[in-house]
């Protein structure tokens, strides 16, 4: 099964488990849904490889570090990737919104933007989100330091590498700039319009989470729903594994069975609120990313979960959901354990290097501005009851200080929405794109906002689909929906191309219209 472990594209709940061997030599490391939301979640795959030369290259770029304080001249070295293989001069400039995750140059040499950008003879660019992968603007992650780390930063970034690019660049500045992103990227593609709309002609929001939320009960919701639609025998064999993790947490007897059944480094203390919720959250942590992750191919990886769940090991359903996540974590491997700890949490969350993960990051902006806390408190999920919002809110408190409590966050969830909109963003030519069987589409825009804010919400697929390449397997209704985004990218590009030259453009801009129409 495939997963990422990286930030969430999603909540946040975020038990660090390390997967460890019990004697001696080195262990290996994961993360469960609530880690998911810092880390599997919010991780989008980069496009499959593509049969040809590698055709993007790694620059950097000058950036400030304080875009709101003009005392502070602090610069810092940005990353970003470039592919000019098919650049013609008139082209248009597709620009790829970096996010919680380290860049990859593949989103300007393959998936859906490059493709397009290939048929408009058009430059394709990428920019690294700051703090993330190699575009680290301080010395180490310290709580001090995070206070650089915001969207209103991360888009003024944006704001700052177009402006400075058009300048040195002079065959890119009067031809149109279309934005696009995924997940949190998708968000800022759509505030950049917003924002700057003096330099963002059009924007491309796939699984855009734009209304931010203290807790988000509808995440797991929405895995039921698509677990209960393809398998609705193996959605009550969930809850019976929750109702038994439930009963066998009022002895102490049953615990020691729960420390078998999951393979527990350290005995399970059932009067720790935090290190239950840890366990109960290792529960939906395979379900969970079966439905974010498999884009275009929920139902079928849903049922071979599913199948594979009835075929582990165990005579009850707790017993063989724990040896299915256990496996799904590789702590299955003899000799080997999961140290489901909130004290585990809290240390790997606690290291202020830099490093391959990026779930310090995360946290710091859903503990600031985002709140998206998967919580187990509706009745509509499957998954138990004891992953309560005090559950991450006690994170943010214990990683960053005391000071960052959950009325904080929700003061920062709700100037994120006063700031951006929420899911009504006073927008023009912009797109938000969601599949239908995503659970952020509930934070996302799923209705036309106006003739030039549109919706494009795709069935059968989950999150992000749309921004890979068109497959042999896609559905039909992924193919239409690529296809009309490309038409409202052409119209937008062509409206912006005519807004430059006025009614009589240059010969070379009347064939971009052209391309762009071909689309």
């Amino acid at each position: 099964m495939r997963r990422w472990l990286l930030v969430a594209s999603v909540p946040l709940l975020l038990v660090v488990v390390e997967v460890r061997r019990s004697t001696a030599g080195s262990g290996r490391r994961g993360v469960t849904p609530l880690g998911l939301a810092l880390a599997t979640r919010r991780r989008l795959p980069p496009p499959p490889p593509v049969a040809r030369a590698a055709s993007g290259e790694t620059l950097w770029f000058t950036q400030r570090l304080d875009h709101f304080n003009t005392s502070n001249n602090d610069t810092w070295k940005q990353r970003f990737f470039r592919n000019t293989a098919h650049h013609e001069a008139g082209g248009p400039v597709l620009l790829y919104v970096g996010a919680e995750t380290e860049a990859n140059v593949a989103w300007v040499e393959a998936g859906f933007m490059a493709s397009l950008c290939a048929r408009l003879r058009g430059l394709c660019l990428e920019l690294e989100h700051r703090f993330y992968g190699q575009s680290r603007p301080t010395r180490d992650l310290s709580t001090e330091n995070l206070r650089f780390l915001s969207a209103e930063q991360a888009l003024a970034d944006l704001a700052n590498f177009i402006r400075q690019y058009r300048r040195e660049h002079a065959d890119t500045l009067l031809v149109p700039w279309v934005v696009f992103g995924g997940s949190y990227a998708g968000n800022l593609a759509a505030w950049a319009r917003l924002r700057y709309p003096h330099l963002v002609d059009a924007a491309v929001a796939s699984s855009a989470p734009v209304l931010a939320n203290l807790t988000f009960p509808g995440y797991l919701e929405v895995v039921g729903e698509v677990i209960g639609a393809n398998d609705a025998a193996c959605l009550e064999d969930i809850r019976a594994a929750a109702a038994e993790l439930e009963e066998r947490l009022q002895t102490e007897a049953d615990s020691a069975v729960i420390n078998k059944f999951f393979r527990l480094c350290t005995p399970l203390n059932a009067s720790n609120t935090d290190d239950v919720a840890s366990v109960e959250d290792v529960l939906e942590v395979p379900f969970a990313n079966a439905v974010q992750s498999s884009s275009n191919k929920v139902g079928d990886d849903v049922r071979r979960l599913c199948a594979a769940a009835r075929s582990s090991p165990g005579e009850t359903a707790l017993q063989r959901h724990a040896a299915l996540a256990v496996a799904d974590f590789g702590a299955d491997a003899r000799g080997s354990c999961l140290n489901a700890t909130f004290v585990a949490t809290i240390a790997d969350l606690r290291r202020t290097n830099y490093s391959s993960s990026s779930s310090r990051q995360w946290l710091y902006q859903t503990c600031t501005e985002f709140g998206y806390f998967v919580t187990t408190d509706s009745d509509k999920q499957p998954f138990g009851h004891r992953i309560g919002v005090s559950f991450s809110g006690g994170i943010c408190e214990a990683v960053f200080g005391p000071e960052f409590t959950l009325e904080r966050t929700s003061r920062g969830v709700s100037a994120t929405n006063t700031h951006f909109g929420g899911r009504s963003p006073d927008v023009s030519h912009v797109v938000f794109v969601n599949g239908a069987l995503d659970p952020w589409h509930r934070l996302s825009v799923t209705h036309d906002l106006s003739d030039t804010a549109r919706a494009v919400v795709i069935p059968d697929t989950s999150h992000c689909a749309d921004m890979l390449d068109d497959g042999p397997g896609d559905s039909n209704a992924l193919h239409t929906a690529r296809r009309r985004i490309a038409e409202l990218v052409a119209t937008w590009t062509v409206a912006a191309i005519k807004h430059v030259h006025g009614k009589a453009p240059s010969t070379r801009a009347t064939t971009i219209h052209e391309l762009l129409l071909q689309t």
